[in-house]
């Protein structure tokens, strides 16, 4: 008959301690909690500073626009191509406000400021900015509007001078066979017969003459009404879409982080403090 196996009884190592259950002691954390306050205070402090200053830095931002009309030349052309208008304020005008400004304010903007083509005919010139930039803003496209008005004059007084000398010349033409009229008819009334027939013809040619050169003045000042100098808006248009994230959200979290960052740090310098203990000197 077979003998029972004795059983087997596990003897603990003195040497090695038995392991322990890992157990979460809330009073143990709030004791930490309480013993590093102002460590948790200090970081929670710094981190909403941190987020307000990025909150006053990056708050709503704006788009502030003007469009630039090409104008009108003859025949109801554009009087300069849209690309034209865009590379001379892109390339040359812009850059001459910002080196002119006596505003660090007015030459930053001027960097940011873009200015698009626009289908059909038109110029663009926009910049994306917060409100409290809006007296800048608009120092800024005065000062291109200025610069734009001065350098586009000479080239509409190219279109125009033209049409402006003729319709002068006209004139003085019309005033002359006005007067040579008014002697014929003056004539008229104490002439003979045969020479009464010879007055008439004339007058009646200067008067086709007058009525044809009238004609041609009132075309030409038609075609000096339909010219239309290029011209910029008079002040910016502030866009009514907002861009960026609002001021309130980054406040809620930065809170929010700093609560997180203000226990990581607490419970981290608990445990830094714990594990040199346990260390030993």
């Amino acid at each position: 008959m077979d003998r029972p196996k004795a059983a087997l009884t596990v003897v603990p190592d003195p040497a090695r301690p038995e392991p322990v259950a890992a157990e979460v002691d809330l009073v143990d954390l709030a004791v930490v909690l309480v013993r590093r306050w102002r460590l948790g205070l200090g970081v929670f402090l710094l981190v909403v500073a941190l987020g307000g200053v990025v909150a006053g830095l990056s708050g709503p931002r704006y788009t502030y626009s003007a469009v630039v009309d090409v104008g009108r030349g003859l025949n109801d052309a554009p009087l300069e191509s849209s690309e034209a208008v865009q590379a001379l304020i892109g390339n040359v005008l812009v850059p001459m406000v910002a080196a002119g400004a006596s505003d660090e304010g007015v030459r930053e903007l001027a960097r940011k400021l873009r200015v698009d083509a626009l289908q059909g005919s038109g110029v663009l010139v926009h910049v994306v900015a917060p409100a409290a930039s809006e007296p800048q803003i608009r120092q800024l496209f005065a000062a291109v509007r200025e610069q734009l008005d001065a350098v586009l004059a000479r080239r509409v007084e190219r279109v125009v001078g033209p049409l402006q000398a003729e319709a002068r010349a006209l004139e003085a033409e019309i005033a002359v066979l006005a007067g040579d009229i008014e002697r014929l008819e003056a004539q008229l009334a104490t002439a003979g017969e045969q020479t009464r027939v010879l007055l008439v013809t004339r007058l009646g040619r200067l008067q086709d003459a007058q009525r044809t050169a009238r004609r041609e003045l009132a075309r030409l000042q038609a075609d000096i009404s339909r010219v239309e100098p290029i011209r910029m808006s008079e002040a910016p248009q502030r866009s009514a879409a907002r861009q960026g994230v609002s001021a309130p959200l980054i406040l809620a979290l930065a809170v929010v982080l700093a609560a997180l960052l203000a226990l990581v740090s607490v419970f981290a310098a608990e445990f830094a403090v714990r594990v040199r203990a346990r260390l030993g000197p």
